[in-house]
């Protein structure tokens, strides 16, 4: 829980240091059976029109210096969790940073299946 603690630290701190209107962080998170849904969410400039997950770890200050875990390692834990993660550009700007985990399932819900 502490790694995917830090992912949502991360991503919310690119929020302040990429969108250009750090005023403004949506966070959603959402069950969709079998999976749990994060999203952050910002208002401002939006992912350059080359970056696209695994290569947006390229955007300024997600280098070596960059005191955050990197979008690339974000991506890492996720997929460690067995999860997904996505980004895109919403249409009237600004840009979403998704990622999923499965849900777990209680003992007694699995053994009564």
């Amino acid at each position: 829980s502490m790694l995917i603690e830090q992912v949502l630290i991360n991503l919310m701190e690119n929020v302040v240091r990429h969108s250009g209107k750090p005023d403004r962080i949506g966070l959603t998170i959402r069950e969709e059976k079998p999976w749990a849904v994060f999203e952050v969410e910002d208002w401002g400039k939006g992912i350059p029109q080359d970056g696209q997950l695994p290569e947006i770890s390229g955007l300024p200050g997600d280098t070596v210096r960059d005191p955050g875990i990197g979008l690339r390692v974000c991506m890492t834990i996720v997929q460690a969790h067995g999860g997904k993660m996505t980004a895109f550009n919403k249409p009237e700007g600004g840009a979403v940073f998704r990622f999923t985990l499965p849900i777990e399932q209680e003992q007694n819900e699995v053994s009564e299946k």
